[in-house]
């Protein structure tokens, strides 16, 4: 999964993807930066959104955890990555957990129903297929994922043939 922003085939080219091989190449000098280096930054960097705080806290796990190992983890589960190791690590940044917890807990109740139901399928999905796995009306379903967007908890893909998936 390329990075947001990333064109595809840009993999390495992108921002986050750089950010991410400097650390693992700081970290694990003796690493050589291979394809399978490379690609398993580039899927980590799609999991974590691109999100520089993000980014920083898993790489903090490079030390213990290949780059392909830190890609499973992330598969598996992204958020133990995502915690602060130290307290006051994030001092002077917002803790991420918190922001997330924060805007999480925010929504209202339709919001929240359409959040939790695209986390269900696990994959990206148009909006008309979202209207009809949650059978509600078109316009409740479109003004939740507008709310979810607005507040960065869901993005937007281009899907292969044209047409956009959340």
């Amino acid at each position: 999964t390329p990075p947001p922003g990333a064109e595809p085939g840009q993999g390495a080219a992108s921002p986050a993807v750089r950010l991410m091989l400097a650390h693992a190449a700081y970290t694990r000098p003796a690493m050589q930066q291979t394809a399978a280096v490379t690609e398993a930054v580039t899927g980590l960097c799609g999991l974590l959104d691109g999100i520089p705080l993000a980014l920083h806290l898993a790489a903090g796990w490079l030390p213990m955890y290949s780059p392909e190992q830190l890609l499973d983890k992330a598969r598996d589960n992204p958020l133990p990555l995502l915690e602060p190791v130290f307290a006051g690590e994030s001092e002077g940044e917002a803790d991420l957990g918190a922001l997330i917890r924060g805007a999480v807990g925010g929504l209202r109740p339709a919001q929240s129903g359409v959040l939790t139901a695209l986390a269900l399928r696990r994959q990206p999905s148009a909006t008309e297929e979202v209207q009809r796995f949650l059978g509600r009306p078109p316009q409740e379903v479109v003004r939740a994922l507008h709310g979810l967007l607005l507040r960065g908890l869901i993005r937007e893909e281009r899907l292969p043939g044209g047409g956009t998936a959340v």
